[in-house]
């Protein structure tokens, strides 16, 4: 199970501890659980039915269905592809948006790689008449003035002809730059639910078996529970027995409902509502307003027009 919906399956358990010690009342109880809700990858909003425990899945501002929790997607961030540009682009051709550890370096000045190339050969230069010094500094005592206005004179024609365009000192070409191209991210989607506008508005998928407003079953009458309440009091098998469900587990979770009216109970009724395409009415055991003991009963109609017993849960 997603961790989100074990989260709201944690909230909901812990509700109905506190529903079932007295802690909350039953109304800011249903108030609390219509807040629990977890919206998956896909858009469908998740909530956790209040009759059953069991897990609906809806699109918003919908009513939802039940749905298998396997079926929840987590959400992903798509892929975005990232160019990462030579090195020597210029500036003003990368992305601001670049993480700075992708950008690439600038090019060397030809300033500073002539003076680098200058000051390394005027050092092997310097350190090689150093050397060769030694037998001849007896030849060379008294001149050294000329000697130093000879190398500086060569020193400033290395550095002109480096500068001059053209030259052989001047790597940069002469050619317009090549621009590379900035990759450019499209803006997410944004879905607002409600908006009118179908242009900025995706429409999500229905899901199959997803229940619209069109297909919501109709909610019994008042003559109606009148009659089911009358029968379930009654405790008559040939009349309970093409209301009761085909399943014998079902069946079997029915046993403490049909034998509340003879062990002495007040049975009643409380407010039907819609659930997916069936409809949820408790069963009170007991004083209706503090019942001893509730039962929520999923109730369907068939093909004859009567309503008849899906599947019972104890609220």
């Amino acid at each position: 199970m997603h961790p989100e919906l074990r989260r709201i399956e944690e909230q909901y358990l812990s509700l109905v501890s506190d529903l079932q010690a007295g802690h909350i009342g039953e109304a800011d109880a249903l108030a609390v659980l219509a807040n629990l809700t977890a919206v998956d990858g896909e858009g469908w909003v998740w909530s956790i039915d209040p009759g059953t425990g069991e897990f609906l899945r809806g699109i918003p501002g919908q009513p939802g269905a039940f749905a298998d929790p396997a079926q929840f997607l987590a959400s992903r961030l798509p892929v975005v592809p990232v160019e990462i540009p030579p090195h020597g682009t210029p500036q003003n051709q990368v992305s601001d948006y670049l993480h700075p550890n992708l950008r690439p370096v600038p090019p060397t000045p030809v300033t500073e790689r002539a003076g680098q190339a200058l000051s390394g050969a005027a050092g092997s230069i310097a350190g090689g008449l150093g050397g060769a010094a030694k037998p001849v500094r007896g030849l060379l005592k008294g001149r050294g003035r000329t000697l130093a206005v000879i190398f500086g004179a060569l020193l400033l024609g290395a550095a002109l002809v480096a500068g001059r365009p053209g030259g052989e000192g001047n790597t940069e070409s002469d050619a317009p730059p090549v621009s590379t191209p900035t990759p450019t991210v499209p803006p997410p989607t944004i879905v607002i639910p409600g908006a009118e506008d179908s242009s900025t508005v995706t429409t999500l998928p229905t899901a199959e078996g997803a229940v619209t407003p069109s297909t919501l079953p109709a909610l019994p009458s008042e003559a109606e529970l009148g009659s089911f309440l009358e029968l379930l009091r009654s405790g008559s098998v040939e009349a309970l027995a093409p209301r009761l469900p085909e399943s014998e587990r079902e069946r079997l979770g029915l046993l403490a409902v049909l034998g509340a009216a003879r062990g002495g109970f007040e049975v009643s009724l409380g407010k039907p509502k819609a659930s997916g395409s069936d409809v949820l009415v408790q069963v009170r055991a007991g004083d209706p307003d503090r019942p001893s003991r509730r039962w929520s009963l999923r109730l369907r109609r068939d093909a004859t027009g009567s309503w008849v017993i899906v599947a019972a849960a104890r609220a």
